[in-house]
């Protein structure tokens, strides 16, 4: 049962707080280690390898009588531009897309959903073409062809759903400035593992090994990232849930990012976790099959791909409990284990996981879109500078993976607007505000109206 208005988003309790200790911990170890590396002069070595790789380098430009080329440093000067660029075409299309989709929510579920199977068949054909291995992708250009029939009377509803977040968002707007935030700590944090990860490289090529330690920051690298991206997750769940019940809207997005970071936290870090173990086991399946067919272990090789694919199906289903439970989290402010009983009784008992998935087929698609125009920007300013083939490529590469970065940072706050407005009509659908009730038309297959 639901708990009363009253108890909402006032948690008194740090819940789950054992794990954000750990969290805690482990990251301060990860940093120490960084600090100790550094004191050691372990980043030395590397620096001088570095510089003698520029030397000799030079040494042999000069022994051949070549020299800088002009030309090729007017190219290196335009790529850094084009790097920055990037970003910036990025957050515009982003900012495109999501005007698209609070424009024509229902069409835009609906070219999702037929855009699926295209991209699919689109793949395979290109598969094909090279010589590559297509069975596995014609299957699931087949599967996903059947998901537009399934789900295409669902697309009102959906569309209904995304609409109203989008709006709640232009009324909180400083959950896109959390979003950019994420993006940075994401990259800080990436720059740091990195930092902890190099002496045990350098310790190898002493005549050292890796050894676990590198597994163990594996991990670490695994949890923080899930970390931070459930904070902001779990922030714009607190925002549209604020707005669905009529409280706290005028500082929704602080008090929902102050609550993440805090009472919040523990059941954030716990489960992060979760997804963390489950990516580094994958990770060492992996390299345990690559090892297997190095040695010729056949079967060895065929063992850790079964328990590849294993864990990435459990890695699938983690992640669909964990975004529903970090709603019941930022909601009713209740220990992640609780949240994930009531997750489970919401899926087995109501159709919202179907609502949830096309959610996510239409951020999926937003991503993909955005990451290709960016791409498309790049390539052609790029062309228009004159670059080489090889930056152009290059230009249009970075382009794709900074319209990807930057719509996955916008999808996630999408999805978690959209998966908190599926739980709190489930949970409480005669609680809804009567503003954002107005918003939304009703619901095919049934008597209820929002």
């Amino acid at each position: 049962m639901a708990k009363d208005a009253s108890d909402k988003f006032e948690p008194t309790e740090y819940n789950d707080a054992a794990y954000a200790a750990a969290f805690l911990a482990q990251l301060a170890a990860v940093i120490g280690w960084v600090g100790y590396a550094a004191a050691a002069g372990k980043y030395q070595v590397v620096q001088g390898a570095a510089d003698s790789g520029k030397t000799v380098a030079l040494l042999q430009g000069i022994r051949h009588g070549v020299t800088a080329s002009p030309g090729a440093t007017d190219s290196a000067h335009y790529f850094v531009i084009l790097l920055f660029m990037s970003l910036i075409v990025a957050v515009v299309w982003a900012a495109v897309w999501m005007l698209l989709l609070k424009t024509f929510p229902v069409q835009m579920v609906k070219v999702s959903l037929i855009m699926l199977p295209v991209v699919f068949a689109v793949f395979t054909v290109y598969v094909v073409a090279t010589g590559g291995s297509w069975f596995a992708l014609a299957l699931f250009t087949l599967l996903s062809a059947l998901i537009p029939y399934f789900y295409w009377d669902y697309a009102e509803y959906t569309g209904s759903i995304l609409k109203a977040v989008i709006k709640i968002y232009d009324k909180s707007p400083l959950i896109y400035g959390f979003g950019f935030g994420t993006i940075a700590l994401q990259a800080i944090w990436f720059v740091v593992w990195i930092l902890a990860v190099i002496p045990l490289f350098v310790q190898k090529k002493e005549g050292g090994s890796i050894g676990f330690g590198f597994w163990l920051l594996l991990l670490s690298l695994f949890w923080g990232q899930q970390v931070i991206s459930n904070i902001l997750y779990v922030s714009a769940a607190g925002v549209v849930a604020r707005f669905y019940f009529g409280k706290q809207q005028e500082e929704a997005a602080q008090k929902s990012f102050g609550q993440a970071c805090t009472n919040l936290f523990g059941s954030i870090c716990f489960g992060s976790l979760l997804i963390a173990i489950i990516q580094t086991l994958r990770e060492m399946c992996k390299a345990a099959q690559q090892q297997a067919s190095e040695d010729g272990n056949m079967v060895a090789a065929a063992c850790a791909c079964v328990a590849e694919c294993f864990l990435s199906c459990l890695e699938s289903l983690v992640q669909l409990f964990n975004d529903f439970a970090f709603v019941y989290v930022a909601i009713y402010g209740i220990p992640f284990m609780d949240a994930a009983k009531k997750t489970f009784d919401l899926i087995t008992s109501t159709d919202a996981l179907i609502s949830d998935n096309i959610t996510n087929i239409v951020t999926f698609m937003g991503a993909l879109a955005v990451a290709f125009a960016c791409a498309g920007f790049n390539g052609f300013s790029a062309w228009r500078l004159q670059l080489s083939q090889g930056y152009i490529a290059g230009a249009a590469i970075l382009g794709f993976f900074a319209g990807f970065a930057i719509m996955i940072v916008v999808s996630r706050i999408v999805e978690g607007g959209a998966t908190t407005m599926i739980v709190s009509f489930c949970e409480e659908p005669d609680n809804i505000d009567d503003e954002l009730r107005q918003s939304f038309s009703e619901r095919k297959g049934t008597t209820k109206k929002w």
